[in-house]
């Protein structure tokens, strides 16, 4: 089988992201099998919940599973309102720190839209557990297009941007979306 180069880094599940996952696990990976994808990435909403079930389908596929998330990070955490960064694991040692990160995340949970709890990062968290972590800046909801869009401050953009950069270096990207 010729193996595609493309590699979708940002996906949902309906057991991860229910409210906005539409994907059958089984399914995600049948379809990247049959495109000739080697790998894909799972990243849920704040939850690790579908990477067993992933990891089976991987298995079974050969499609290889990089277990990511897409968090909610809020840079107060006193403040209610977070926004998205995709974090994927550049080694066995990123998915402890994706890991570490997630129990974090769990420990500042606010309640939020119908009462659904948000488990959140900070700063402090991504400078602490970073490492063999690579950084997506996510959606239209991530820290520096929300800057922008939302707030129409392109100041404010860059200095988060910055700061996502001194934080992860290299393993910082951009996410594109139309």
């Amino acid at each position: 089988m010729k193996y595609s180069p493309f590699v979708s880094l940002h996906n949902h599940t309906e057991l991860g992201s229910p409210l906005d996952g539409m994907n059958d696990v089984n399914e995600l990976f049948d379809q990247a099998k049959g495109l000739g994808h080697r790998a894909i990435a799972i990243t849920d909403h704040g939850t690790l919940t579908a990477h067993y079930d992933c990891w089976k389908a991987s298995n079974r596929t050969g499609v290889k599973l990089i277990p990511g998330i897409e968090a909610y990070f809020a840079p107060d955490l006193s403040v209610k309102r977070s926004n998205h960064l995709v974090l994927l694991p550049k080694t066995h040692l990123g998915y402890k720190n994706i890991l570490r990160l997630n129990y974090e995340s769990y420990k500042n949970q606010v309640s939020g839209y119908m009462g659904k709890k948000t488990p959140r990062i900070s700063w402090e968290h991504l400078e602490k557990f970073n490492q063999d972590i690579f950084c997506l800046t996510a959606c239209s909801n991530g820290p520096i297009a929300k800057a922008l869009i939302a707030e129409n401050d392109e100041d404010e953009a860059i200095k988060r941007m910055l700061r996502l950069q001194f934080i992860f270096g290299d393993r910082l990207f951009l996410e594109l979306q139309p």
